[in-house]
């Protein structure tokens, strides 16, 4: 199960989540847990993603003719567990806030800011990673670029993420779950 609400899963991925962007919905609403396939999130197994607790206000604007072109979220309260499936070794992350500010360029694709605590998962048909390693999961705190382009998927329901730049702390999911 692969879909832009893995992905962005920030406090949005969300993996956002790494962990959503033009419709600003939550990427993790469901209680039930996220599972990631072998080689999906992590390179070597599988991963859970656990998401409680969260509090979301959204702010979309809009251009004169009505057409959308930036969406704030902010996200506050989340509290984020990844769990190595085949260990059962997990790590928690109580995140205390992000700020995610999207745009949506003229090229169709989707520039994606997050600022504070954010999760993003990559995908192996993704680009960048803060080492240029895909899959990955990586838990930010601070500020994360990455560019969404809908147009360029090998599946209809994905659309491919390219890492630009990371600052502040992070924490490598995967390795730490190992």
């Amino acid at each position: 199960m692969r879909s832009r609400t893995i992905k962005r899963f920030a406090p949005t991925a969300l993996l956002a989540a790494a962990l959503a962007l033009p419709q600003a919905q939550p990427a993790f609403a469901a209680a039930d847990p996220i599972i990631l396939d072998l080689g999906q999130g992590c390179p070597t197994f599988s991963l859970r993603l656990d998401s409680t607790g969260e509090t979301i206000r959204v702010e979309r604007f809009k251009d004169k003719d009505g057409r959308p072109v930036r969406t704030i979220t902010v996200r506050t309260g989340k509290i984020l567990t990844y769990t190595n499936v085949g260990t059962n070794k997990s790590i928690s992350f109580k995140t205390s806030g992000s700020v995610s500010r999207t745009v949506e360029n003229p090229d169709g694709t989707i520039t994606v800011t997050q600022t504070g605590h954010n999760g993003l998962i990559l995908f192996p048909s993704d680009f960048g990673g803060p080492s240029g390693d895909v899959p990955s999961t990586i838990q930010y705190t601070g500020k994360i670029v990455f560019v969404i382009d809908p147009k360029v998927v090998s599946n209809p329901n994905d659309d491919v993420f390219t890492f630009v730049s990371s600052s502040g702390p992070s924490v490598d999911v995967c390795a730490a779950l190992r």
